[in-house]
């Protein structure tokens, strides 16, 4: 899921970032803004929403069978977590804040690389202490990064619900249902008071200037706004963690039923944001709020729906395409393919020295070019950065005996039968 949620996302950024650029047939890009069509690439936000989830989902069954077994201090948690994200993030700010400019030329390679630029070399103390969401926004650096403050505040957050939640069961179940509420509620609340849009349109003039774009900085990138889907996600790593020695199985009519209704709820939850690209549709704030705070949560909703379907039912095709051994590898380069991925597309644009016709099968040739040069990037940014940086937090930090388990766990792995729920509780 991994794997093709990123693909999606480095599709929607090209589509965003080319459409911002020089283009030629400007008619056919406004007619692809109100196409049905259109929605999949400008409402591709919400596969962000599954990254969310699917941490909140990871962080949830995890701690709760390491509390199982030994209880870790919160700080140590913690640290190990800006441990495991910020040499990378440092290594890719660094080259924004430095080799980028020097990188290539263009008609807008100085207006545009160099303001990144810039903006990294006075904000690169939010990034690295993970508020650039909150801290200089009008600057931030390496903008799509937004998402990784919010995750490290929601982990931060999702440890104390743990906690709660291993303490006593009904308490923090409680707990994360309210905040749960909370998380909608808030974002309708500030959409319907400041008559915000119901959700960010990446039209040219945003994406020419998002950092000022009000939606981008008050509710888009926010994390009190975003919380929705990854309490989703811990709700479902619960609801793992109770059924992991459950061998119950869904009827395969039952299988189809939930298939069916998580595919139904996820389009839903982006397909309906169609309506607010329809020109001449009068604002009703009401209506504006109400799709800012539901839209998310039904789409994590129905990822869950999908996830435990895939676990509990019978998708044998489905099942092994999302666990084959090809993608699991590749899963691993996620998170240095998101970091990386927006330094091809701004380029690309920056030095584009003449007028861009997109169509599909231009769209579909650089999509694929793209994407398979930010997981090669990301493969050398893991292989130098990222796996150095995690043996040595095992060799340094970790006790010998929890070490001694862990090896002895990777060397299991493979004689243990493969499962969609196969989740590995290492470092």
């Amino acid at each position: 899921m991994k794997v093709f949620c990123i693909s999606f996302i480095i599709v929607d950024h090209l589509i965003g970032t080319a459409g911002s650029g020089m283009v030629k047939n400007v008619r056919y890009v406004e007619e692809f803004y109100r196409s049905l069509g259109g929605i999949f690439f400008f409402h591709g936000d919400v596969f962000v929403d599954t990254f969310f989830m699917i941490s909140g989902l990871l962080v949830t069954y995890c701690l709760l069978v390491q509390f199982q077994k030994k209880f870790l201090n919160p700080l140590l948690l913690v640290f190990l977590r800006y441990i495991r994200l910020t040499p990378l993030y440092a290594v890719t700010l660094f080259y924004y804040a430095t080799l980028f400019y020097k990188s290539g030329s263009g008609p807008q390679w100085d207006l545009m690389i160099r303001a990144e630029r810039d903006y990294c070399r006075e904000s690169w103390w939010t990034n690295m202490l993970y508020i650039s969401n909150y801290v200089k926004t009008d600057k931030m650096c390496m903008i799509h990064t937004w998402y990784l403050p919010c995750d490290m505040h929601y982990f931060i957050f999702a440890i104390f619900l743990v906690l709660l939640l291993h303490k006593n069961q009904k308490a923090g179940l409680f707990a994360i249902c309210i905040t749960t509420i909370v998380s909608v509620v808030i974002p309708f609340t500030i959409t319907y008071i400041y008559e915000h849009e119901a959700l960010l349109h990446f039209y040219p003039e945003f994406l020419r200037d998002p950092r000022n774009n009000d939606v981008f900085s008050e509710l888009y990138s926010k994390t009190h706004t975003r919380a929705t889907s990854y309490l989703i996600g811990m709700i479902v790593g619960f609801i793992l963690f109770k059924t992991r020695k459950s061998t119950h199985k869904l009827s395969q009519l039952s299988t189809i039923c939930y298939f069916c209704a998580s595919i139904i709820m996820m389009g839903i939850g982006m397909v309906s944001g169609y309506i607010f690209y329809i020109p001449g549709l009068p604002y009703n704030a009401f209506v504006a709020a109400t799709y800012a705070a539901f839209h998310r949560l039904i789409w994590a909703v129905g990822n869950s729906v999908f996830i435990l379907t895939l676990g509990f039912g019978k998708m044998p095709i489905v099942s092994r395409l999302l666990t084959s051994n090809v993608l699991l590898p590749v899963s691993k380069l996620t998170y240095g393919c998101y970091l990386v991925h927006m330094i091809f597309l701004i380029s690309a644009v920056a030095s584009n020295a003449q007028l861009s016709t997109l169509t599909f099968s231009y769209t579909a040739i650089r999509a694929v070019s793209f994407i398979i040069a930010s997981f090669t990037t990301a493969l050398v940014g893991y292989l130098l950065v990222e796996a150095p940086m995690r043996g040595m937090t095992k060799e340094f930090l970790l006790p010998s005996k929890i070490k001694q388990e862990i090896e002895k766990k990777v060397e299991n792995a493979e004689t243990y039968p493969k499962s969609v729920f196969t989740i590995k509780t290492t470092l």
